[in-house]
């Protein structure tokens, strides 16, 4: 990459940073920090302790008091039951030391999906862009869920069941998000297998 190509994307990363630097800035004004990892982790805490409870709004809202008061608005669990196995094991820690754990995690993931697809410059402006530095200081699932479908686009040309598992595991978390997947794999058999697999397979 030439000097002038280097200088072009360089001020396109620090650009992308500063962005998110200066509106995350705004935001926190009069914000306190309420990451909403924090409604994974009460809800894994909930689903261990009083399931019946899990989809009480007021309840799980509640039980997030300690970290966001409930007069500042609602933080319910919204998942489908299936995407607990995915956050269980972070109820079973601290918070802070789970919230960590939870962002390292998710930026590895979405770092070793994106190495699939672009390198060098290409790759840190993937990792600094707005909406990953959006998602990840809340602890938002979008890292992880972007991570997996990247995987499961690029396995799935070579490892189709693979892929297609990588996907369907999306559809755990937020089926929303990979709704019209089994269509675009419905001639691909072992696709489809793969993504009925990874559906099922958190049930």
């Amino acid at each position: 990459m030439g000097g002038l190509n280097k200088l072009f994307a360089g001020a396109i990363i620090a650009i992308c940073v500063a962005t998110s630097a200066v509106d995350l800035w705004r935001f926190s004004q009069g914000n306190p920090f309420r990451p909403d990892f924090s409604v994974y982790w009460t809800a894994a805490q909930i689903a261990l302790e009083a399931p019946g409870q899990l989809y009480d709004f007021e309840f799980v809202t509640a039980a997030q008091g300690w970290l966001a008061s409930p007069e500042l608005g609602p933080r319910p669990w919204v998942y489908p039951p299936s995407a607990l196995i995915f956050f269980l094991p972070f109820g079973l820690v601290p918070f802070w030391v789970s919230y960590f754990l939870w962002v390292a995690i998710s930026v590895t993931c979405f770092l070793a999906a994106s190495r699939m697809f672009v390198r060098g410059w290409g790759l840190t402006l993937a990792m600094v862009s707005p909406p990953v530095l959006w998602s990840l200081f809340p602890g938002q699932t979008s890292l992880l869920t972007g991570a997996a479908i990247l995987a499961g686009v690029r396995c799935e040309r070579d490892r189709p069941f693979l892929g297609g598992f990588l996907i369907g595991l999306v559809a755990a978390i937020k089926p929303q998000v990979v709704m019209l997947a089994p269509f675009i794999l419905w001639r691909r058999k072992r696709a489809l297998a793969g993504f009925i697999m990874g559906v099922a397979l958190p049930v």
